[in-house]
């Protein structure tokens, strides 16, 4: 969801259940005039023996036709993973 507001107040925290309490999750919106082009996620592996991923990463661009590029070791220099999203895709 987009959202919006005329004097631009608010504040967003969204909470998920899954029906599985190993997989409930949440996060808190990041206003647009904060957002750009780079970020780093830290690494958070699923478990421990690294058999299953717990902890994705969500994102989705402010514009159409926005390509993402995925480096899982950054220090090597070579993106892993390219793919483009609409918007809310």
């Amino acid at each position: 969801m987009r959202f919006t507001s005329s004097d631009g107040v608010f504040g967003v925290v969204v909470a998920a259940d899954s029906s599985d309490i190993a997989y409930d999750w949440g996060f808190s919106g990041i206003p647009a005039k904060y957002l750009t082009r780079d970020y780093y996620v830290s690494w958070a592996p699923g478990t421990t023996d690294l058999s299953a991923n717990g902890s994705p990463v969500w994102v989705t661009p402010l514009t159409d036709g926005t390509t993402f590029y995925v480096d899982y070791s950054p220090l090597d220099g070579i993106v892993d993973e390219t793919f483009t999203l609409d918007v809310l895709q």
